[in-house]
């Protein structure tokens, strides 16, 4: 039971909440140093491919904790392209390489035309974000994040290999309404 200070004794709390549940839905596999995993089979310790912040280059990480959140309706970011396929929160972080060719972390929802999401295939290793159709949809089903030691990791959803990243802190969230 929350106790509200006297200075908002005249609202009452219609939500009060904290949102945990980040990253993707279970259709999202990682790839490990045993092929690729689902997030019911991947587990602490398991080694992962991701892109080093620090040098651009992908090189194994250990996964250091398997986030697994409970089925409820949510909001959510589905992105597609001709070769890509994504389905995440919006809080959900990716390393890009921005315009100015530097590696940056953004949201789901703070991408923009320019920034480039690495892929894990020959050729053009990454895919324009202005490429990609982007629509928010609500989402009432489970979702999960492996945390690893460079917050991004190889995965594949659908036909579609590409680099994402770790969501690192839910957001809180208090809603109050006037009494009336």
């Amino acid at each position: 039971v929350l106790d509200l200070p006297v200075m908002h004794r005249k609202y009452k709390v219609v939500w009060l909440g904290m949102d945990v549940g980040f990253c993707v839905d279970l259709d999202t596999e990682i790839f490990t140093q045993y092929g690729w995993k689902n997030a019911n089979d991947l587990q602490e310790g398991d080694l992962s491919l991701g892109i080093n912040p620090e040098t651009g280059l992908s090189q194994w990480q250990e996964i250091k904790q398997v986030n697994i959140f409970d089925k409820r309706p949510r909001g959510m970011i589905r992105m597609k392209g001709q070769t890509f396929d994504s389905f995440s929160t919006p809080n959900h972080r990716w390393l890009v390489q921005g315009v100015d060719n530097e590696w940056v972390w953004r949201t789901s929802e703070t991408l923009q035309s320019g920034d480039k999401i690495p892929l894990r295939r020959y050729g053009n290793g990454f895919i324009n974000f202005s490429d990609v159709r982007v629509m928010k949809e609500i989402f009432n089903g489970e979702i999960w994040c492996p945390e690893g030691t460079f917050g991004n990791w190889l995965c594949r959803r659908g036909n579609s290999v590409y680099y994402t990243g770790n969501t690192q802190a839910p957001s809180e969230i208090v809603v109050f309404a006037e009494i009336q």
